[in-house]
């Protein structure tokens, strides 16, 4: 990443902390901006984004509490939201530097809750992760791909007999399912990696303030098991190889 944009993806995070400790909004590091913390204390070189966990509990206070600072601090940030840009594949939120720079943004994963038992629980992680995958599908803007156009637009075209209203209604659905403070394992619904990401409740929310660049952001006190379960050793430097896990489904 260079300098000018990692500059800004710190100016974004120091924004973002400042907006959570203000409404006692609970958030960490997470995936790979967790890694570069941990292991050191910085931007991972080859990241090209942030990304944060927040809790479905707070999906609404958050953006409220977002928008509100941004208006009052008239920063040129843009919160991208699937129910508002129609041209947004993605079914978390995202903020963007401005809306002329969206390739400069923080990824919001937000912790939703999920059945206790395990057969269960496996079953609404794949029912989640097709679901986010179709979505993404219905929304690809094909003009922009570089690889696999054919498949793209197959894919597109039979989804054509599928409403994006339904997909979305069956989105919200799942994300709301399970009582966030009764489920033991949480799943950031948007996952690109599957089961691995669904979580112990206890594993990642406690927190503690960690160096990263010129910043100290929460991070899980457990880190060891959670970037052991989505990454393996995560100590050894490894840009790619992570996602073909999510293959298992």
């Amino acid at each position: 990443m260079d300098s000018e944009k990692q500059k800004k993806i710190l100016e974004m995070l120091s924004f973002i902390d400042a907006v959570c400790t203000t409404n006692k909004i609970w958030f960490t590091l997470s995936n790979g901006s967790a890694v570069g913390a941990i292991r050191e204390n910085k931007i991972l070189d080859w990241d090209e984004d942030a990304d944060i966990y927040i809790t479905i509990k707070d999906k609404e206070i958050f953006r409220n509490a977002v928008w509100e600072e941004i208006k009052a601090s008239n920063k040129q940030y843009h919160l991208i939201q699937r129910d508002i840009d129609r041209d947004y594949p993605g079914v978390h939120d995202r903020l963007a530097y401005s809306v002329s720079e969206p390739g400069v943004f923080i990824d919001i994963w937000r912790l939703c809750g999920t059945p206790n038992e395990e057969r269960k629980r496996n079953r609404f992680v794949r029912r989640c992760f097709f679901t986010v995958r179709i979505f993404a599908a219905k929304r690809k803007n094909l003009k922009t791909m570089k690889n696999h156009k054919a498949v793209a637009f197959f894919l597109k075209t039979v989804l054509l007999l599928i409403p994006e209203k339904g997909i979305q209604s069956l989105y919200n659905e799942l994300e709301q399912k399970y009582n966030f403070d009764d489920s033991e394992y949480v799943y950031p619904i948007s996952s690109p990696y599957g089961i691995r990401e669904c979580l112990r409740k206890d594993m990642i929310e406690e927190t503690f303030r960690h160096k990263f660049n010129h910043l100290y952001l929460p991070v899980p006190k457990r880190y060891d098991e959670y970037l052991t379960q989505i990454y393996g050793n995560y100590m050894i430097p490894q840009r790619t190889g992570y996602k073909p896990f999510i293959r298992k489904y």
